[in-house]
């Protein structure tokens, strides 16, 4: 999946994550209650609580299922016990909060949950799900270990994921992850579910596990829309993007094939100028979307409008401890004039071209001119917005002695497009003379 960076535009990106339509669908922050265990087909645990051990820590310590309330919301009771463990494995002085979660504000924390039943029957059906906070869990990093018959492990991702997410990063969140495994044909008897926290403070409040033996698999778990920011940016969201679909709808599960529109709303002081889909680029208010069967993301790219809409949000660094003012109140850091990295391009550059004003990146800047033909092709990169209320103003001046410079009338723009990298590139062509000229970009605001 692509990333971008902040220098080069400021986004909201819309994670597809792929599967199927749920026979149930997902209530926001519960955990999904497959249509197969109210069928009887399934054996299931369900830890609403954790406990720590002799030494006041969840460390390698059997986590014993329960349910608080005896029963799940549709009446069934936790049937699955015998052979089962659920083990933190990943920090040593990982405790247990007041709220009953397993914690380390530090370190990240591992856990293998592992079930050896008594019967000696393959698994067609696993369905796992947790209830976390704070970090993301990496859907693809959850694993199912089994025994292949030479003694060697096999270590399986998901057939199928969801994932509820509040996209907070808050420790309170109630994050729910949800995988599901075919295992049919595999003979597997027993396994081990094996997942980690990416760092320090994710909370694990509550996990549940389904399985099937001796019945055909039912696929659970289905297609899901994500909401998040990527990239982060220094003062929070500069636009959203809408789902138009109606309010009866589910907003989580669609079927392969599925099509829905897209919506992108800027907030003041930015324009919302396309769309990065699939490895194009498309400019339009709008865009349909179509599931496919694997993970894709669809970016709504915003162009800030004005500078100082541009130095606000990207100048935002600050100390509470020290007193040190926000940068963007510094002239010396953020005004026209300041070149804060020292790579030679004052701010107003950097804004105009795209560049972070944090990172030496002068490359940026510079403008790309070929021969084509009998033709002078010049290009480069500039903002996006191209909105009437845009301050910025970028011309192709021409000299013949590098000393005196003009506004050239020479260059025909041949197109105007944006590009992968969140920028519009700016393509000129003029005829080639046969004295030597020379051009240069001037940049300036409106007044």
């Amino acid at each position: 999946m692509p990333q971008y960076s902040l220098r080069n535009f400021v986004s909201i990106t819309l994670l597809l994550i792929a599967g199927t339509l749920p026979s149930h669908a997902q209530i926001a922050g519960e955990f999904v209650i497959p249509a197969i265990r109210t069928q009887g087909e399934t054996y299931f645990a369900y830890w609403d609580l954790f406990s720590s051990g002799s030494d006041g820590t969840n460390y390698d310590f059997n986590n014993a299922p329960g349910l608080l309330s005896g029963t799940d919301t549709e009446g069934n009771v936790g049937s699955l016990a015998e052979g089962l463990s659920f083990k933190q494995t990943g920090s040593p002085n990982a405790f247990i909060t007041s709220s009953g979660a397993i914690y380390d504000f530090r370190a990240p924390t591992a856990f293998e949950v592992e079930l050896i039943p008594a019967e000696d029957e393959p698994f067609t059906n696993v369905i796992f799900q947790t209830m976390t906070g704070g970090r993301r869990l990496d859907l693809d990093d959850i694993r199912l270990e089994y025994e292949l018959p030479d003694g060697k492990t096999a270590s399986l991702e998901a057939d199928f994921k969801a994932l509820d997410d509040p996209a907070t990063g808050q420790f309170s969140e109630r994050l729910i992850a949800a995988l599901q495994w075919d295992l049919t044909g595999l003979a597997v008897t027993q396994f081990i579910l094996k997942f980690a926290s990416s760092g320090g403070s994710m909370p694990i409040w509550e996990a549940q596990l389904d399985t099937v033996q001796a019945h055909p698999f039912v696929q659970e778990l289905g297609y899901l829309l994500l909401g998040s920011n990527l990239p982060r940016v220094r003062e929070g969201p500069i636009g959203a993007i809408i789902k138009d679909l109606p309010d009866d709808e589910e907003q989580r599960f669609h079927r392969s094939g599925a099509s829905f529109d897209l919506l992108a709303e800027p907030e003041p002081g930015f324009e919302h100028v396309g769309w990065v889909y699939q490895e194009g680029v498309t400019e339009s208010e709008a865009i349909t979307v179509t599931f496919a069967k694997q993970d894709e993301a669809v970016t709504a790219v915003f162009a800030p409008l004005l500078y100082d809409d541009w130095r606000n949000t990207t100048f935002l660094n600050f100390s509470s401890h020290t007193g040190q003012e926000a940068d963007n109140l510094s002239e010396e850091i953020s005004g026209l004039d300041a070149d804060f990295d020292d790579d030679g391009l004052t701010n107003l550059v950097e804004y105009a071209f795209g560049a972070d004003p944090y990172n030496k990146d002068a490359d940026l800047a510079v403008p790309y001119v070929i021969q084509v033909g009998e033709m002078l092709e010049l290009s480069y990169y500039r903002q996006a917005a191209l909105d009437e209320e845009s301050d910025l103003v970028v011309v192709i001046q021409t000299s013949d002695d590098l000393i005196t410079w003009e506004n050239g009338d020479a260059f025909t723009l041949v197109s105007s497009n944006l590009a992968l990298n969140g920028l519009r590139e700016m393509v000129y062509q003029c005829p080639m003379g046969e004295h030597a000229t020379y051009h240069r970009l001037h940049v300036s605001l409106t007044a």
